[in-house]
Formats: structure tokens, C-alpha cells, sequence
């Protein structure tokens, strides 16, 4: 049997790993001397390569389960106009931009250790249009099955709730009273995203959420986090621009920050 010496072998890692990271300089710095990019050359390079290095060392594919080795499928590069050089950041979970359903959902932007439901179906009234009922009788009925289903959802005591499709009006004003955030029409491919990284099951209806399930299919992060992100300035209009500062009113995106994963 071939016996290798440890300090050889670290030696050899070591050569990997000077090559490898000439390498990378060598494709960062073509890339960037090719770009449209006029200043601070040097400086996007640097920065280029630290936010390479950052994803490569947090990254790690299970290849036993199934995963592939090529990290970029489970990496994504998310672009928000404006900004500065320096908010180019890494973040180790999910981002996406999505509008909570209810505006009142925006007053607790921060939820440490969350609880996260996922539902790929909707939360809404299936109205029967076989019958003929009146306008009083349907909506004392929904409001009656939304409040019966989102306790059944509460009863798991969920703190973000993610779905699918759309979210009544009615259970969106029952989900404020728990202080919960919903977001709604959220694609599968951002739920199976979320899902991959807090653990949570995507669950296709409520009615067989606890059969199956139980508890079990809530996941968790470290951090949820709701910003708005204001437009830049230098990519609107002029005219829009003089009526955002009159009336003291900046346009923006909500964006949603899922980090500290498990």
C-alpha cells in the first residue's frame, strides 16, 4: 500500500489551489477588460473574485442525494438597478422580489427564526355554481370557511406563510391578526428554491396538510427579512422624477431576504 506523507499532500492541495485561483483571476480580469465597464477596473475585479470565493466556500452540493456538482444551479445572480460598487453582496439563502398581500403585513419587516409554510395551491372559496344562493348567503359562507380554514392553518402557528396562487381577501385580514406574512402567486420554481433551503415541505392542499404532515412540514431560517428597494433616480423620467419629490413619495420594489438557513 502506497503510504502518503501529509505534508505532501497539503503541499499538493496548496498548487490546486494557487492554480485554480490564478485562474479565476485570469478569466475575472479578461472578463472585466472586455466589459462595457469604464472605471475602477481593478476594483471590480477584487471584488468580483471575493464574491466568487465567498459562493464557492458556502455552496456545497450533496452529490449523494443527488445534487449535481455544477454549483451554478443552485446559485443566482439577482440585478437591481442603481446602487453603488459596494452593495454588490453574497447572501447565503434566497432573494426575491415580492409584494406582501396585505399592506398591513409590511409593519414587522424582520422575523427572527420564522416558521415557513408552503403552499403550492391557493387559499380561497370554491363557490358552487350549480346553486343558486344570494349575494348575503355566498359571503357569510366564505367568511365562514376562510375563518375555519386559516385557524387550521394556524393551528401549526406558522409565521411566513408562501403560496402558489391567490390568497382571499378574507383570510389575508385573518392572517393580520396573527401577525403573519403572506405572500401570494409565488412561481414553483421559487417555492422549490425556499423549500431546498429551510427545509419546508410544499404542500399541495390544506385539506390533508395534517395527515401526512403535521408539523413536519414547516421549515425555518435564521432571518426573514422584507426591504423596499427605491428605484434609481437616473432611470426614470424627468417628469416622474418632479412628481415622486412633490409629493414626498418614492417608488420602490419589496424585496425578500431568506437567510441563516439550516
Amino acid at each position: 500500500n502506497l503510504i502518503e506523507n501529509p505534508i505532501d499532500k497539503i503541499t499538493h492541495i496548496n498548487i490546486l489551489q494557487n492554480r485554480a485561483s490564478a485562474h479565476l483571476e485570469a478569466i475575472v480580469h479578461n472578463f472585466v477588460q472586455e466589459s462595457s465597464i469604464k472605471n475602477n477596473k481593478d476594483l471590480w475585479e477584487n471584488k468580483i473574485i471575493y464574491l466568487v470565493r465567498e459562493v464557492v466556500s458556502a455552496v456545497d452540493p450533496n452529490v449523494r442525494e443527488g445534487d449535481s456538482m455544477d454549483i451554478r444551479n443552485y446559485v443566482k445572480l439577482k440585478i437591481i438597478p442603481g446602487g453603488s460598487m459596494d452593495e454588490n453582496v453574497f447572501i447565503d439563502g434566497v432573494v426575491f422580489r415580492k409584494n406582501v398581500s396585505h399592506k398591513k403585513m409590511m409593519q414587522e419587516r424582520t422575523k427572527t427564526d420564522p416558521r415557513v409554510l408552503l403552499l403550492s395551491g391557493g387559499i380561497d372559496f370554491q363557490r358552487m355554481d350549480t346553486k343558486l344562493s344570494s349575494m348575503d348567503t355566498l359571503i357569510e359562507q366564505e367568511d365562514k370557511y376562510m375563518e375555519i380554514l386559516v385557524d387550521k392553518i394556524m393551528s401549526l402557528k406558522p409565521d411566513i406563510v408562501l403560496v402558489g396562487k391567490s390568497v382571499a381577501r378574507r383570510a389575508q385580514e385573518l392572517f393580520c391578526k396573527y401577525n403573519v406574512i403572506v405572500m401570494q402567486n409565488m412561481k414553483q420554481d421559487l417555492l422549490d428554491r425556499i423549500s431546498r433551503m429551510t427545509g419546508a415541505k410544499i404542500i399541495s392542499s390544506t385539506d390533508h396538510m395534517f395527515q401526512q404532515f403535521g408539523q413536519e412540514c414547516l421549515g425555518t431560517c435564521g432571518d426573514f427579512t422584507l426591504r423596499i428597494i427605491q428605484d434609481d433616480p437616473e432611470k426614470m423620467d424627468q417628469q416622474k422624477t418632479q412628481r415622486i419629490l412633490k409629493t414626498r413619495i418614492a417608488r420602490g420594489s419589496t424585496y425578500a431576504y431568506i437567510q441563516g438557513c439550516p
